[in-house]
Formats: structure tokens, C-alpha cells, sequence
């Protein structure tokens, strides 16, 4: 009795610890393995120049996929954008637009495990920072620059890689460190003691560091960021972190901040904004930051969408989605207030009204559209101004609709259109808009 009792014990703890030592496998391999997170959307979403590009990392291993966009003339220089941990190149095309817009070109890529790339197992950055040198090797030969030198941005993983990067070459002018983390090894151990709560976190994290370095290639002491950010004594380093960051804690770019010699070097903490948000969530203010940053000049919206002729040049999207279109309200105290439109605004300098339609829509209702085609461009004289508006069939990609510039915005079908005081410049689309919902 007393053997069978010991044989039961014995086979009790070993599925114990068969178990134990599966669930501390299945979350190293849910850590290191993205799954080749994709999108259905292109630099076309956005109206984009674009071409397909494929390089290998530096480490002439991994082959690489990525979007290039390119101005016909002079630009202000190439900017490599740096996504981040589960996410792909298509992420990145709402600053990538906004760039290209302030007329830099941009290079957006996956790195190893993401998106079009090869490669199985991410490295949450140690590996990635070989990616990024492959890119800008490869930007440096096809000449894609005309100083050998680049801009980078990088979110999350994509910006601790890019600070392991800047402390290996001297072709980055310019670093936007977005949400990094500054010890590597201390943010895995934290976050696989959570991974699965109420285990023995001493032996959880040692069975999964095992696993990491045995099969996802950990190296033996991987490189910190708050090590590779003392060697960086004069490169211009902009770090932005959210102030309700729950994934990296705003301790991490503190203590960046604090390590970092350059005498170039800003911080901005978020508030209120959790993990690499801040774009999605101050859009206008990161915007304005980030060109203030790179000493480019922030133009000031409004009289200069008037053209030569005294014509207000305006974009707005008519957003369709399950038989419904979108309409706003425009608040008190602005021209003809209280009335309902189709959301858009003015275009900016060396802005086509495609850009324009796809940025009114994200500011100005938190969506992100794709252009489907224009159903017309009307021309309307007010009392005060001349409008010509381009009015463009748009669809959702992505977001939840918010009232941001708005006083009110709802969705109607056609039966509502009676009921609904539009403005003249509206009229002469709505047949056609019906006919769309019909």
C-alpha cells in the first residue's frame, strides 16, 4: 500500500513538472514567435509613391521585406521607421505618410519574424538591431541618401533596437526612441513572472531563459540599451514615452535619458498615454514635436490652403461602412455651425487631396481610411470665401469614431438624409452618396 501510495506521489510530481516545464516552453515560444503579424494595406492606402524593396540584415542571413517611397526631387533626407514587437511595416505608414508629406522619403520594413521578412524567432531587439544595419546599408548602397546619413524612428522594441544600432555606426543623424525599453533582461524576467501568475517565479524564469537562449537564440549576456546609450555623445536623441505605460514602465526612458551624454537629447513624457501611443493619441503635438526636433520648420495650417485665385482647397471623405455613411456636426461658433457634413478639411502646403482627406479623417475623427476613389469636385461661393471641395468614396481600415474637431459625428443610411440640414456645398453629392447606401 505504502509503495503504490509512493508510485502515485512519484507520477503526480512528474506531470507536475511536465507541466510546469511545458507552460514555461509555450511562453517562451508565445514571446519570441509574432507570428508574422500582417495587414491588408499598403503605402497605396495612403496614396503613396511606392516600390517593393528586399535586402538582407547585416548578419546576410535574414532576408528582409520593405516599402520604399521617394519624392521625384531633393528631399529633406530618408527616414527609416522601426516598428515594434508583434506589429509589421503597415503600422508605421500613418507617420511614414506624415514624413513624407514634410517631404523626407521613407524606408518602413519588417524585421526577422514579422510581416513579409523571413525568419522564425524574434530577438526583442538584440537580433533586430542587425536588421536595421542591413537597412541602412542598403540605403547607403543604392544612394538613398546624399550624405550616407539617415533618420530613425523607432517604437518599442523597434527603438531599443534602434539605440543598439546608433552605438555600431555613425550613419544615423537623428534618433526618435519611442517607448524603448533600457534593460532588456530585466523587463523579460519581470514579464514572464507574470506570464503565468501564482507559479514558483524563480524556477518559471530560469526553465524560460533556458528556452530562450537554446531555441530562440538569446545570447548569453544580451546588450542592454542603457549601455549602448553612453557611447552616443553627439547624436540629436528625442525620447517620448507614455506616462500610463503598463508594458515598459516610464522608468525606462528616465533612466535613457539620464545615462545618455549627448547634449542633444530631449525627453517628453506622455501623459496619460500608455504603451507607444502617443502618435495614435497626440496626434498634432507629437507631430509638431517631431519636426521642432529635427530643426524643420512647422508651417501654420489655414490661409495657406487658399490658392492663387482666393479658393479655400478642401478634402472630405464620404466613409462608408454597412449601408451607413458618416457625417459631423460642426460646433458653435465656427462657419455655418450646427450643420451636418461629410468630415474633411484644408489642404496643407504640397498636400494632394488624397493625403489630405486620409489625415482630416484621422485628426479629426480618430479613423484610418483608404481612398477609394473621387466622386466629385464641387465649387461653392459663400458670402466670405470660395470652396472647392474634392469629395472622396473612403472605407474604414481601422480606429473607433471620436468627435475630436467635431462637436457630433453619427452614423446614417439614406432615409435619414431628409431629416439632416447639410450645407450647400454638401448638396450637389448626396443623389450620389445615396445611391451608394441604397
Amino acid at each position: 500500500m505504502i509503495l503504490k501510495s509512493l508510485v502515485f506521489i512519484l507520477e503526480l510530481l512528474t506531470i507536475l513538472f511536465l507541466l510546469y516545464g511545458f507552460s514555461a516552453l509555450a511562453a517562451t515560444f508565445l514571446f519570441i514567435h509574432p507570428f508574422h503579424s500582417r495587414s491588408d494595406y499598403s503605402p497605396k492606402a495612403y496614396n503613396l509613391p511606392f516600390a517593393k524593396v528586399q535586402f538582407y540584415s547585416r548578419d546576410g542571413r535574414t532576408k528582409l521585406s520593405g516599402w520604399l517611397m521617394r519624392h521625384n526631387q531633393a528631399s529633406e533626407g530618408l527616414v527609416i521607421i522601426c516598428h515594434g514587437l508583434m506589429s509589421s511595416k503597415a503600422e508605421t505608414l500613418p507617420l511614414a505618410a506624415f514624413m513624407f508629406r514634410n517631404e523626407y522619403d521613407c524606408l518602413v520594413f519588417d524585421f526577422r519574424a514579422h510581416g513579409e521578412s523571413d525568419g522564425f524567432f524574434s530577438n526583442l531587439g538584440y537580433r533586430e538591431k542587425e536588421d536595421l544595419l542591413g537597412a541602412i546599408q542598403y540605403a547607403e548602397a543604392n544612394h538613398l541618401t546624399f550624405d550616407g546619413k539617415v533618420i530613425v524612428i523607432g517604437f518599442s522594441m523597434g527603438a531599443a533596437a534602434a539605440l543598439l544600432a546608433s552605438a555600431e555606426t555613425d550613419q544615423i543623424s537623428s534618433l526618435v526612441c519611442d517607448s524603448s525599453y533600457a534593460d532588456g533582461m530585466a523587463l523579460l524576467k519581470r514579464n514572464f513572472s507574470l506570464f503565468f501568475h501564482g507559479l514558483p517565479k524563480k524556477y518559471f524564469w530560469g526553465i524560460c531563459w533556458f528556452f530562450l537562449r537554446k531555441i530562440g537564440g538569446y545570447p548569453e549576456d544580451p546588450e542592454k540599451p542603457l549601455d549602448a546609450v553612453k557611447k552616443l555623445r553627439d547624436l540629436p536623441i528625442f525620447f517620448i514615452h507614455g506616462e500610463g505605460d503598463q508594458t515598459i514602465s516610464v522608468s525606462h526612458a528616465k533612466a535613457l535619458f539620464k545615462k545618455c551624454p549627448s547634449v542633444k537629447k530631449e525627453l517628453w513624457i506622455v501623459p496619460q498615454v500608455g504603451h507607444a501611443e502617443a502618435y495614435d493619441q497626440q496626434t498634432d503635438l507629437y507631430q509638431k514635436k517631431l519636426l521642432q526636433f529635427l530643426g524643420k520648420k512647422v508651417e501654420k495650417k489655414g490661409d495657406l490652403s487658399l490658392s492663387r485665385d482666393g479658393v479655400v482647397d478642401v478634402a472630405a471623405g464620404v466613409i462608408i461602412q454597412d449601408g451607413k455613411v458618416l457625417i459631423a456636426r460642426r460646433i458653435k461658433g465656427k462657419h455655418l455651425e450646427g450643420m451636418w457634413e461629410f468630415p474633411g478639411g484644408k489642404l496643407e502646403p504640397g498636400e494632394s487631396p488624397q493625403m489630405a482627406v486620409i489625415r482630416e479623417i484621422r485628426e479629426e475623427v480618430n479613423l484610418e481610411v483608404i481612398v477609394e476613389h473621387l466622386i466629385d469636385t464641387v465649387m461653392c461661393n459663400y458670402p466670405d470665401r470660395k470652396i472647392k471641395i474634392h469629395f472622396f468614396k473612403c472605407r474604414v481600415l481601422q480606429g473607433a469614431i471620436r468627435a475630436i474637431k467635431w462637436g457630433e459625428v453619427q452614423w446614417v443610411n439614406h432615409q435619414d438624409f431628409d431629416q439632416i440640414g447639410f450645407p450647400p456645398a454638401n448638396q450637389p453629392i448626396l443623389s450620389k452618396v445615396k445611391g451608394y447606401l441604397e
